[in-house]
């Protein structure tokens, strides 16, 4: 442990020689040595400041930037929504409404949204429903959430508080999705200071970024003049704001060891994710935390998924058993074993277990299961005997792109595919580098990446397949008019059933256009004193734990 925390000291001293702070603006600002938050020693006031260990890049946190891991940890805590989920898989009604004061359904495709007569940002500026339809319709024309864009007909104006929601599908899950998705902000506030999101909101949130260092921390502190005065109204992601907790640091802490050494020492309170070859230091090989700390485990419900680059021209455009060969290559309990250390469960579908309209026979069925005598016949019969590219001579050269914190996965993904005769390239980025080169065909052949849901299977599958105006899958290209209509099927209110849900698991199987690899088992880890609460989707939420007993 001592060796540990030399190193830690050693590497934080480096880091701050060469970090750049953001600016006043939001931007980046000339280079400057990162000082310190003020941190517990500044609360001899009694007030309570809470450390906490993030252990991903932030990303941007633009209310209608793409999304990505960092900025999910943040948004719960400095935007509010329309309405959000508390509990796993609800319906639109069963939701906690935040800016929503009341929310009718007039037709399949059409609600009435009655908002809060009194929000406002933190400038003072209100939030009414022009400023809704605003974040609606920008969030729809960004171009980074493809469901948002296929699902969502129009936004109106009805009268300061009033607006209507068209649709222009009865996909399941679709309107709790723009609900829950959707970060609301003042068109006022954000046409004027739009420079400065990226890094600094400006919200009507409980918190408010107030300063940070691009790639060291965030500090959030207590908005003074936080619009919703009725407690009991107020979002559970806002609970800390009555605990005294009158400031979050967030320390971004991509190296895990250096994560857990400073839960360790003290430096910090709380980590998001704890990564797995860590978790032993907080939990008893029972599951119980060890002495001092609190451990939430939860099964993801982003399962980890492979997608085949089906552009046109690309090396598994037109080539199934290329893409069959992959699938029979990779064994997927050695990845959890070896990337996960175990802490995860194998899948046979896209889609998480806990859905209502997962299937669990499919746990049963041959899902590509690990044969490498079977994945070196499919790629002779692919073209590529011994996984040799004629044209080159060499073994064929696939390029892998992976978040880099799922790294360990990626390397364990590798040595499978070179054990049947291939030659793979990881490409590991960080969260804004691969919120671009995702959608970029020519950068990458083999796409490793995490996919959420808010209730149902077919909500995943949309997320890679439903296809945008140009027709193309937004996860892996394909343009597929039978693959469109099952997906239509599937996700339609009138239709959605076992049938068709089937039907769609079936055809994406058989054809290999994405693979199902494991559902992972997250841990947040905190002081025995913090109640640690994390979202539906899994992630830690700060300002929702309870801080009742921390001191």
């Amino acid at each position: 442990m001592k060796l540990k925390k030399v190193l830690a000291v050693a590497m934080a001293v480096t880091m701050l020689g060469s970090l750049t702070a953001c600016g006043s603006n939001g931007g980046s600002g000339e280079a400057a040595a990162a000082k310190a938050p003020a941190g517990k020693e500044a609360s001899a006031d009694g007030s309570k400041t809470v450390n906490i260990a993030m252990t991903t890049t932030m990303g941007d946190l633009d209310p209608f930037a793409p999304p990505t891991q960092g900025r999910n940890f943040l948004r719960y805590a400095v935007y509010d929504n329309i309405a959000i989920f508390k509990d796993f898989g609800t319906s639109w009604d069963q939701m906690q409404w935040v800016l929503a004061k009341n929310i009718e359904q007039k037709d399949d495709v059409t609600f009435e949204i009655e908002l809060y007569d009194y929000i406002h940002d933190a400038l003072g500026n209100p939030i009414q429903a022009s400023d809704v339809v605003f974040c609606l319709n920008s969030i729809s024309e960004s171009g980074n959430f493809t469901r948002f864009t296929n699902y969502m007909e129009s936004a109106s104006v009805i009268d300061d508080n009033h607006l209507e929601v068209k649709l222009k599908t009865t996909t399941v899950g679709a309107f709790e999705y723009m609900l829950a998705q959707c970060c609301i902000v003042s068109q006022k506030t954000y046409e004027e200071h739009k420079d400065q999101f990226s890094t600094k909101p400006i919200t009507s949130g409980a918190y408010q970024v107030t300063e940070c260092v691009s790639g060291s921390y965030y500090v959030l502190e207590k908005n003074p003049d936080y619009w919703q005065t009725e407690k009991s109204l107020r979002s559970y992601a806002a609970s800390a704001y009555d605990q005294g907790v009158d400031k979050f640091v967030y320390n971004i802490v991509t190296e895990a060891s250096q994560a857990t050494i400073a839960l360790q020492m003290g430096e910090d309170d709380i980590v998001t994710v704890c990564n797995n070859a860590e978790i032993g230091y907080f939990m008893n090989q029972d599951g119980t935390p060890t002495e001092g700390y609190s451990v939430n485990k939860v099964l993801s419900s982003a399962p980890m998924l492979l997608a085949f680059n089906m552009d046109e021209g690309q090396m598994f455009d037109g080539n199934l058993a290329l893409r069959q060969a992959i699938c029979y290559a990779i064994n997927q309990e050695d990845i959890i074993a070896g990337g996960l250390r175990g802490n995860g469960e194998a899948i046979k579908d896209l889609g998480d277990k806990l859905c209502g309209d997962y299937n669990p026979e499919w746990n049963e069925e041959d899902y590509y299961d690990f044969n490498l005598d079977k994945a070196k016949a499919m790629l002779e019969e692919a073209g590529y005997p011994g996984g040799v590219d004629p044209a080159t001579g060499a073994p064929l050269h696939i390029r892998l792109l992976i978040d880099q914190q799922y790294k360990d996965t990626a390397v364990v993904i590798q040595s499978q595919l070179i054990a049947a005769g291939l030659d793979v390239e990881i490409n590991a980025y960080d969260n804004s580098l691969l919120a671009t080169y995702q959608y970029d065909p020519a950068q990458w052949d083999l796409y490793v990446f995490i996919q959420g849901t808010e209730c149902y299977v077919t909500s995943i599958y949309d997320g890679i397949f439903d296809a945008g105006a140009d027709g193309k899958a937004p996860k892996c290209f394909v343009k597929d008019e039978t693959l469109q209509g099952l997906v239509e099927a599937a996700h339609e209110i009138s239709t959605h059933g076992d049938e068709t849900v089937e039907a769609l698991h079936d055809y994406v199987r058989d054809n290999a256009y994405a693979y199902g690899l494991y559902q992972s088992y997250t841990f947040s880890v905190g002081r025995d004193t913090i109640g640690l609460v994390n979202h539906p989707w899994g992630q830690l939420v700060g300002p929702a734990c309870d801080y009742t007993n921390f001191k």
